[in-house]
C-alpha cells in the first residue's frame, strides 16, 4: 500500500526532459493534450520543431489556446490534429482537409476511451500506439 510520504519519490521518478518525453511518441501514435491553460506549449513547440521525424501522429485536443503550430499545412502526413472544439487557430486545417473535428460537449469527454500508456490511470496526456 502506498504510504503518504512516498508520493514525492514516485513523482520525482516520473520527471523527464521534454526531449525524453517526446521520445516516447512513435509513428501512428495518438497524443492527447492538456486542455486550455493546461496545454503543454513547450512540448508542442519541441514536437513541431522535429515534425519530419514523425508520421501519422494524431494529436487530440479539447480546447487549444496556442497558435496552433501543430496544425499547419506542412504538418500533413506527420500530424493530424483532431479538435473537439474549433476556433481561429485550428479551423483552417479542418476547412482545408488536413485536420479533423470531433464535435462534443465537455460532459461527454469522460465517455471517450482513456489511454493509459503509463499505467497511472489518469488517461490524460498519455500516448498510445
Amino acid at each position: 500500500m502506498l504510504q503518504i510520504n512516498e508520493w514525492e519519490d514516485i513523482y520525482n521518478s516520473k520527471i523527464v526532459s521534454a526531449e525524453q518525453a517526446l521520445g516516447y511518441i512513435k509513428n501512428n501514435d495518438r497524443v492527447v493534450l492538456g486542455n486550455a491553460a493546461g496545454e503543454p506549449t513547450y512540448l508542442l513547440q519541441k514536437l513541431t520543431e522535429n515534425y519530419e521525424a514523425y508520421e501519422n501522429v494524431e494529436i487530440i485536443h479539447h480546447v487549444s489556446l496556442s497558435s496552433g503550430i501543430h496544425n499547419q499545412p506542412e504538418m500533413k502526413g506527420h500530424f493530424t490534429f483532431n479538435g473537439f472544439f474549433l476556433w481561429e487557430n485550428n479551423r483552417r486545417g479542418v476547412d482545408e482537409g488536413y485536420a479533423d473535428f470531433t464535435p462534443s460537449f465537455f460532459y461527454e469527454i469522460q465517455a471517450f476511451p482513456q489511454p493509459d500508456a503509463c499505467g497511472c490511470g489518469s488517461g490524460h496526456g498519455q500516448q498510445t500506439g
